[in-house]
């Protein structure tokens, strides 16, 4: 196995690559939050742009959920495992399954969200209902700020960055 392999595998199976993922997600979800707010409260419509935020962070959501969901998988897809699969490998595997789905699913409620809108209105008439909708989806975008800091606390928890609550 070559070297630039071997350093690509353990980049792939470093917990500091899930942790940069979720900083980036968090910041873009932070900016899109205050822009959905902004948006919101301005006096002219701006529903377009309400709609294209609020569809770019579902899709991210959606496509982030999916890889962290199936990390395990992937790792053995990518020959990472067997040869660095460890119990903090585990614990990271577990976790990343647990949040991935969760950011899956809240990225399909926000998309369900935004194509009720987009859907003619003959079909489902959302006329007076888009801020209501795009209000649910600024609470899941809140919701899974919530889930990547307990991510991030699970994933330094799975190599030992912190010390386990113990029971009492």
């Amino acid at each position: 196995m070559g070297v630039i392999t071997q350093i690509l595998r353990r980049m792939a199976a470093s917990p500091w690559l899930l942790l940069l993922m979720n900083a980036a997600i968090v910041v873009i979800s932070l900016d899109s939050l205050a822009d959905m707010v902004a948006f919101a409260r301005d006096s002219t419509p701006n529903l377009e742009e309400l709609e294209n935020t609020s569809d770019a962070v579902a899709t991210i959501y959606i496509a982030y959920g999916v890889a962290a969901e199936e990390r395990g998988a992937l790792m053995d897809f990518s020959g990472v495992y067997p040869g660095l699969r460890n119990a903090a490998q585990d614990a990271l595997d577990h976790a990343s399954h647990y949040y991935g789905l969760s950011l899956l699913v809240i990225g399909l409620f926000m998309e369900i969200g935004v194509q009720l809108i987009k859907l003619p209105d003959r079909i489902v008439d959302t006329r007076g209902l888009e801020y209501g909708i795009f209000g649910i989806n600024v609470l899941f975008i809140l919701l899974s700020l919530w889930l990547l800091f307990r991510y991030s606390l699970s994933i330094r928890r799975a190599v030992g960055c912190i010390a386990s609550p113990q029971p009492e």
